[in-house]
């Protein structure tokens, strides 16, 4: 009796265990929201340092093609780390089914 007791709660464990790391998993899916923030925070930053640097003006197309440029690279890397976040969460999904 202890055996067949013991054996479901490991089996409910196990459930929780699974459904957690699926939650996981979708949270970490990409949504229209982020697509918007990031596309806000880009032009945030762009007229941020438009109006700190007013020279920007002179020659406008150079410096915001400079910031776009590392706005780019911001965000690829962010999108690297969350890929990867999710990556890890499938494995793991994966990994403990038998």
């Amino acid at each position: 009796m202890k055996k067949d007791k013991a054996m479901a709660q490991w089996c409910l464990e196990e459930q929780r265990r699974q459904q957690q790391h699926l939650a996981t998993f979708n949270n970490l899916r990409p949504t229209w929201k982020s697509w918007v923030a990031r596309l806000l925070s880009n032009l945030l930053v762009v007229l941020i340092l438009q109006a700190m640097y007013p020279e920007v003006l002179s020659e406008p197309v150079l410096y915001v093609l400079v910031i776009l440029i590392f706005a780019q690279g911001f965000d690829i890397h962010n999108q690297h780390k969350r890929i990867n976040k999710r990556i890890d969460a499938l494995y793991s999904l994966l990994s403990h089914k038998d």
